[in-house]
């Protein structure tokens, strides 16, 4: 009972450490800085919230409102994640012959795949509200050797 309490402690001490840093940059300290060191500073909880809520809704206004309030990143600033993200996938994949391999996955080392078939669906007859998908899991044990 204590870990449960102690993680959900741990939990809420990120998010308020994390805020903090995000409200506390002077307009001076973003203004002056150049692009690559304001993302830099960025709260992965900030980023994360704008990539959950653009995925759910996909709302441009709702995303800014919420970076207004200091909870997300603006709406231009998950564009240029996503895309980041996009150019990496298609780069690791010109590297390994058209199969994306993550950067922490060691060569030569055996590697362990889950797989699991996903299917929510409503009993609806015109087959709205499905979700049909499949659920892959890629990993490998740690050595102590690793980084």
């Amino acid at each position: 009972m204590f870990e449960g309490k102690r993680a959900a402690v741990d939990k809420h001490a990120k998010s308020l450490s994390q805020s903090s840093v995000y409200y506390n940059l002077s307009n001076r300290q973003i203004r002056h800085q150049s692009d690559v060191v304001r993302y830099h500073n960025e709260m992965p909880q900030h980023l994360g919230i704008g990539v959950v809520v653009r995925q759910a809704i996909r709302d441009k206004k709702v995303i800014n409102l919420q970076h207004g309030f200091g909870v997300s990143v603006a709406y231009e600033r998950l564009l240029k994640q996503e895309t980041q993200i996009a150019k990496r996938v298609l780069h690791k994949m010109e590297e390994n012959d058209g199969v994306y391999i993550p950067a922490n996955i060691v060569p030569g080392r055996h590697i362990f795949f889950a797989v699991d078939n996903v299917d929510f669906a409503e009993d609806m007859p015109n087959r709205k509200c499905t979700l049909h998908g499949t659920l892959m899991a890629m990993y490998q044990r740690h050595n102590s050797e690793d980084i």
